[in-house]
């Protein structure tokens, strides 16, 4: 080791750890004894897992490991900048210790995973506590975690994390898919956040992207919740806490509640362990790219995208955090897509909802501003039949978010979520749902016992009949057979909402027939 190189330990004990182990590994030729078992998320630096990664590519291919071969490696994968290049790899080889000391930095590394682990674990059961019902469902595999936190990385006594699932669970319809309880509500009662999920915001610059993350902020402040709001772009919590105090939150819930983060480096596991000792039922990651570069994370890279999913969402959600990022959309609205700037990774891995905002009239002081809100992903399921479809496909209406300043009607500032109209009856209309309504009528008559399970096969049957319609007015169409006293809903297989000619109606086929 040069004599003057840093000393790494001096910033972090584990990121040390992972350098001297890393250096080690690049300044040998042959196999590394102790660190086996290591994976590349079991480093707590993006990069680090990422030049892991690389060193044992090259080992299985029977390649050199040495700071130019794993540069070149890392290049061909597209991650040689977001590891640091060659002088950090060379900077890191500067750090070797020997082979005497791999064992026991590789144990500090593979200690401080299963912490961080741990502890998001613990968060998330300490939040459960206040939810009895999720407690009851979570609590077994919980504990299980607990006592094996490594479970699933391939040790002695380890669960195989390839092991096939017991499936029961999901098919005697135990496990319930989470519905949206977090954050503003729509005037309707409608929310769009599921607990526990990660979701995004996306649009342009003043769509309302803050605004509607710092109401779903307020709603949960409301309800007595913490809440951690970490903002990559600002530094300054100014802007933050006055729209909070216009959207009546008061000043003790802000401060008691509130933890307002504003980062100007890496993030540490120390410190997200403070964040989510509170167990907060939301956090909110506002500018997301800034954050993502500051982590060394690629954000058109999959890989980057991955790396900061691990880093700095997954804990949150371990934790039993619903997260919410605030992201940017391409300019280009033609070549813009259904997802955020950057790699479709992100919208990809989300486990909730993604949102779109799309403005109609600017927001700012003494001004209304109007932005429509659309869901172009909604993995669980229960927010698209809230909402009404679009030409473009996976896009689903919403309605309009209003940020009224006026005081013209109130004295005060009123955010609002209203959902779509009701569309103005036409005879066009009639004479179209009325079709379409005989069309389901006869699908359904065609089936076994007159009956369809789900809304699920009802909309396959119709696309088979060769409907080519939006779900929601295949939807009002059953309506429309419902009113009229020719159908009508019961319990489907799973819980599911299936539906079936009325006995009077089913009469009058046979007797057709």
């Amino acid at each position: 080791m040069a004599i003057d190189a840093p000393n790494p330990t001096a910033v972090d004990p584990v990121v040390g750890a992972e350098r001297f182990l890393l250096g080690t590994a690049l300044t040998e030729i042959d196999h590394t004894p102790g660190a086996d078992d290591l994976e590349p998320g079991d480093f707590y630096l993006p990069r680090h897992g990422a030049i892991w990664r690389a060193i044992q590519a090259a080992r299985d291919a029977g390649e050199p490991v040495d700071p130019v071969s794993v540069a070149d490696r890392l290049d061909k994968a597209g991650d040689l900048a977001r590891a640091g290049g060659l002088p950090y790899l060379t900077e890191l080889s500067s750090a070797a210790m020997g082979p005497g000391t791999v064992g026991h930095h590789a144990g500090i590394v593979r200690k401080a995973a299963r912490r961080r682990l741990r502890e998001q674990l613990l968060a998330r059961a300490a939040r459960l506590l206040d939810h009895e019902d999720e407690w009851d469902e979570q609590a077994p595999q919980l504990l299980a975690q607990l006592a094996n936190p490594g479970a699933g990385r391939g040790q002695p006594g380890d669960r195989d994390s390839w092991q096939p699932l017991d499936l029961g669970p999901y098919l005697r319809g135990e496990v319930v898919r989470p519905e949206p309880t977090i954050g503003v509500a729509r005037r309707d009662g409608l929310r769009f956040i599921y607990p526990g999920k990660e979701h995004s915001v996306i649009g342009e610059m003043e769509a309302g992207k803050s605004w509607f993350a710092l109401a779903c902020v307020a709603a949960e402040l409301d309800q007595g919740h913490h809440v951690v709001y970490v903002h990559f772009e600002e530094a300054d919590p100014s802007d933050t806490v006055e729209r909070l105090q216009a959207l009546g939150v008061p000043d003790p819930a802000i401060a008691e509640r509130f933890r307002f983060v504003a980062p100007a480096r890496p993030v540490t596991e120390a410190q997200i362990a403070r964040l989510v000792a509170d167990s907060p039922s939301l956090v909110i990651l506002d500018g997301v790219n800034e954050g993502m570069a500051m982590h060394g994370a690629a954000i058109r890279e999959e890989d980057g995208v991955a790396a900061f999913r691990r880093l700095l969402i997954r804990p949150f959600i371990n934790a039993g955090a619903a997260v919410l990022s605030a992201d940017h959309v391409v300019k280009d609205r033609e070549n813009r897509g259904r997802y955020a700037l950057g790699s479709i990774h992100k919208g990809n891995a989300l486990s909730g909802a993604l949102i779109l905002l799309e403005n109609a009239d600017p927001f700012g002081r003494n001004a209304r501003g109007r932005s429509h809100i659309y869901v172009t992903k909604d993995r669980p399921g229960h927010l698209r039949r809230h909402g009404r479809g679009t030409k473009t496909s996976g896009k689903t209406f919403m309605g309009e978010m209003i940020v009224d300043d006026t005081r013209t009607h109130v004295s005060y500032l009123d955010l609002a979520i209203l959902p779509p109209a009701e569309p103005k009856p036409s005879e066009a209309d009639d004479d179209k749902t009325t079709e379409l309504a005989d069309a389901v009528h006869d699908v359904i008559a065609a089936l076994p016992g007159k009956a369809v399970g789900s809304e699920r096969a009802l909309f396959a049957e119709m696309r088979k009949a060769g409907w080519k319609v939006d779900d929601y007015r295949i939807r009002d169409a059953v309506d429309d057979l419902i009113a009229h006293g020719r159908a009508e809903e019961y319990d489907g297989p799973r819980r599911a909402k299936g539906y079936r000619l009325t006995a009077v109606e089913s009469s009058s086929i046979e007797e057709s027939s």
